[in-house]
């Protein structure tokens, strides 16, 4: 799991549940598909990511699989 966080204003309630649906944004410029993306390519690698709002800011996680090498495994 990684854990990026940081101390902005955090992300509109009003949009959290669907920060990662395209075209989703509360910015006056962006087409709101940055995360859509990130969420295709994290999904497509078996892994999973959140998005949440702390006290300061706003924290995405994700998930990603461990695959160990075969060579490793030996």
């Amino acid at each position: 799991m990684i854990s990026i966080s940081d101390t902005g204003t955090g992300i509109s309630p009003r949009i959290l549940p669907v920060i990662f649906d395209p075209f989703v944004t509360d910015k006056k410029s962006g087409t709101g598909i940055g995360l859509t993306i990130s969420h295709d390519i994290i999904a497509q690698h078996q892994g999973r990511i959140a998005a949440e709002n702390n006290d300061a800011g706003a924290t995405f996680k994700i998930w990603l699989p461990i695959q160990r090498d075969e060579a490793e495994a030996q």
